[in-house]
């Protein structure tokens, strides 16, 4: 029997929700509520549509094979993203690598903030480069592409910015799946991500281990989960079950904005969908925070806060804001848009684009992402989507063939 299912964001959306309301269910977490009728019903309905819309959207698009041509000139942007980098240095006056793992000082790496403006436009492009680097890398296997790769990560690792580094690996495991494998999961390769999954959550609550002993002080060897556990009030059937304790960390992780969103459920009533709420909405759920900031300092509007279950717990899926500022109505005009965005981004990229791949991947990662902050408003990701977009439309043969005629009417091309 060959079963396999595609790596489109609508599935990515069904199958990363469906996990989390398993791995909630097991009730790990004495902090987390029971999860209301109404918030099932919800989430439950988002997966039947997003798995009727993926198996739509795999009849009206077709991946065809990339050309090796290469339109972009890789070595010289990559370059040219490393003195951006170093003009961010001499602006901020401090490396923060240098300062932390060298100099030892207390710098806080994140208030390194670079030039303003500039900094989300260099980092973006930096990560979308990285990625469609990768993928050109599958294409051509050439090894000079490797060498352009890590150059192309250095900055997130000068920067110490495991944000920005995470989500490249992401966005790459999504580029190799829709390469190497066709945008298809088999059994056989959903066994190896599940393992590979496991490895990694493993090694996450490892490094999480390390890294709370060093910030209390503390001479637990890295097995320790006595602070996360204590922190997530682990119960009784994780205690004792044979699951490794350190991957209480990814479990946290997985659940926590889950669990706050049902938190805002449950203390927010009858939030109306009226203009005032509509345009909270907008400017917190919808809006990249750049135009989003900009417009609030024209316009101020007050805002309730986003509660949680625990202060230590901070994270929050794209659905408590917008619930927060427009109930139910808000929570549904989100999914909305995901499904519209999806859709009218992939019709725009094409099917013949050389950045095709790149931008689905990166669109993989926001779906991902959006169950553990709201990554539209986060430019960070969001913006990144601008690149493939505009760079498709600048090499389409159409556009191309009009850049070649406006060359040869003032002569610089034959």
């Amino acid at each position: 029997m060959n079963f396999s299912v595609s790596l489109n964001p609508y599935y990515l959306y069904s199958i990363s929700l469906s996990l989390i309301l398993v791995l909630y269910n097991l009730g790990w977490s004495n902090l987390y509520p029971k999860l209301s009728t109404v918030s099932m019903i919800f989430f439950i309905s988002t997966i039947i549509i997003s798995i009727v819309l993926g198996y739509f959207y795999d009849k009206k698009f077709v991946q065809k094979k990339v050309d090796k041509r290469n339109p972009l000139n890789i070595g010289i942007l990559s370059i040219l993203i490393l003195l951006g980098n170093v003009l961010e240095f001499i602006y901020e006056g401090a490396i923060p690598f240098v300062e932390i793992a060298i100099l030892k000082n207390d710098y806080v790496y994140i208030h390194y903030a670079g030039i303003p403006t500039f900094h989300v436009i260099l980092f973006t492009f930096n990560a979308f480069l990285a990625v469609y680097t990768f993928h050109r890398l599958l294409v051509e296997k050439k090894k000079i592409y490797i060498v352009y790769f890590l150059i192309n990560l250095l900055p997130s690792l000068l920067t110490y910015n495991r944000g920005m580094l995470m989500m490249i690996v992401i966005s790459c495991v999504s580029v190799f799946v829709l390469e190497m494998w066709k945008g298809l999961l088999s059994l056989k390769n959903i066994a190896f991500l599940s393992i590979f999954a496991i490895v990694f959550l493993y090694i996450f609550g490892i490094m999480g281990n390390v890294r709370s002993n060093y910030n209390h002080d503390t001479k637990g060897n890295v097995n320790d989960s006595t602070y996360i556990m204590a922190v997530g009030e682990a119960s009784d059937s994780f205690r004792n079950s044979i699951v490794p304790k350190p991957m209480f960390w990814g479990y946290i992780y997985m659940t926590s904005p889950l669990a706050n969103f049902e938190e805002n459920v449950r203390y927010y009533n009858n939030v109306p969908l009226n203009l005032e709420n509509t345009s909270k909405f907008l400017k917190t759920s919808i809006l990249p925070d750049f135009i989003g900031k900009r417009i609030e300092s024209i316009s101020p509007q007050e805002y309730d806060e986003v509660k949680q279950v625990s202060p230590h717990l901070t994270v929050s899926s794209m659905f408590s804001s917008a619930f927060v500022n427009s109930g139910w109505g808000g929570v549904i005009l989100i999914y909305v848009y995901f499904a519209l965005l999806v859709l009218v981004y992939r019709y725009l990229l094409g099917n013949d684009s050389q950045f095709l791949i790149t931008g689905m991947a990166i669109m993989n990662t926001i779906t991902m992402l959006n169950f553990f902050s709201n990554m539209f408003t986060f430019s960070g990701l969001s913006f990144q989507l601008v690149y493939p977009l505009l760079f498709s439309l600048l090499f389409s043969k159409r556009c191309f063939d009009k850049v070649v005629v406006l060359l040869r009417k003032i002569k610089i091309v034959n």
